[in-house]
């Protein structure tokens, strides 16, 4: 199966440092602090989930099959409430891949994209940014240097490979 994984890099006397995993639908964390795994405390979610990302504090990972996303507690990938959760609300597509670019979260569904951002609520979408074209292979998906690079596929259906630049949204040859 294939997995993603996040770090909150460097964990501090408050902060645990932790490391998520998700691969098959399930997760874990391990704390490096202890050298011990946990279970994600999650019993009121549905399982599963495709990928994770941090941003902010926040283990942010996409529910399979659909444009929901859930957040951890800041600071705690270990535990997830309920509510803590958003969903595209630009396209209806459901979510193929998440890449996180500096500050923002891109969002690439399977038909469209869109970027969203930490504004303390925690997350929304950076507006005006919706684009027409969505991600074929999830895990192609990337960040090298600031651009996003990802297999992706137009409304029409046509495959290629697609570059968001550092610095905007625009899909370049």
């Amino acid at each position: 199966n294939p997995s993603t994984m996040a770090t909150n890099g460097k964990g501090d006397s408050t902060v645990p440092q932790q490391v998520i995993a998700l691969s098959g639908g399930d997760g874990i964390v391990y704390d490096l602090d202890t050298a011990t795994s946990i279970p994600i405390n999650a019993p009121a979610l549905v399982l599963p989930y495709s990928m994770v990302e941090y941003i902010d504090t926040y283990a942010v990972v996409v529910k399979a099959n659909s444009p929901q996303i859930n957040f951890s507690l800041p600071g705690d990938f270990t535990t997830f409430d309920a509510f803590d959760f958003a969903a595209r609300s630009e396209g209806p597509d459901n979510i193929s891949a998440v890449v996180r670019r500096s500050r923002e979260l891109i969002w690439l569904g399977t038909q469209t994209s869109e970027a969203w951002f930490d504004d303390g609520s925690p997350f929304s979408p950076v507006q005006g940014v919706f684009k027409e074209f969505g991600c074929r292979a999830p895990y192609s998906a990337r960040d090298v240097f600031g651009s996003v690079f990802f297999l992706g596929q137009s409304k029409e259906g046509s495959s290629r490979v697609f570059r968001l630049g550092p610095s905007g949204y625009q899909a370049e040859p």
